[in-house]
């Protein structure tokens, strides 16, 4: 009787879309870095290999992307990807801003809608204002899928112009924008100092 060696083959179309696959799950990996700035997770019980044989390449790829989406829907400070370890927030994005000017001084104008006021705080520096705010990753206790709008913590800068920090800085929010009211240099006060959001 003659020894037979039995091996088995996919066929061609699978083999050559295998690698597709993984270049499909390094670029959602990457994409979530850049989001977050922190690496991927890693997976709970397997190492990270090809997708074996015996998986369903698309399960297997949607399995990946529900792990890296339950991770983004975590809330800061907790050692996930929104918030730095030891519980300080990191910062997940940058709201949009447009600075308008005239002679009594400038308007600036955050876009930050879906954050409560009581999540913003705006600091006047000296030479500078500061905004630090988060827009929260939960909703009624419900799962995270997708999103395109950015989430968790974040922290903008505004450099004022020679002189303007200290004077008499307004703020409110309204209609999801925070106005910033920045009046012309005047004689400024010494130290940093918190502005109230109206």
């Amino acid at each position: 009787m003659a020894n037979t060696k039995v091996t088995a083959e996919a066929p061609a179309g699978e083999v050559s879309d295998l690698p597709r696959v993984d270049e499909a799950i390094a670029s959602v990996e990457r994409l979530y870095q850049t989001l977050t700035g922190s690496p991927p997770p890693a997976p709970s019980d397997e190492p990270y290999a090809p997708i074996p044989v015996e998986k369903d390449a698309a399960e297997l790829v949607t399995e990946r992307l529900d792990r890296l989406i339950d991770a983004l829907g975590q809330s800061p400070g907790q050692g996930d990807p929104l918030g730095a370890p030891g519980g300080t927030p990191a910062t997940a994005w940058s709201p949009p801003i447009t600075v308008w000017e005239n002679t009594e001084g400038l308007l600036v104008f955050l876009e930050v809608p879906g954050v409560p006021r009581q999540e913003l705080q705006l600091s006047d520096e000296g030479d500078s204002l500061t905004i630090k705010g988060r827009r929260s990753a939960e909703v009624d206790g419900l799962r995270l899928r997708m999103t395109e709008r950015p989430l968790g913590h974040f922290k903008r800068r505004i450099i004022l112009p020679r002189g303007a920090g200290g004077g008499d800085l307004t703020a409110r929010l309204r209609d999801g924008v925070l106005e910033i009211r920045i009046p012309k240099p005047k004689a400024s006060q010494a130290g940093p100092r918190t502005i109230p959001i109206a």
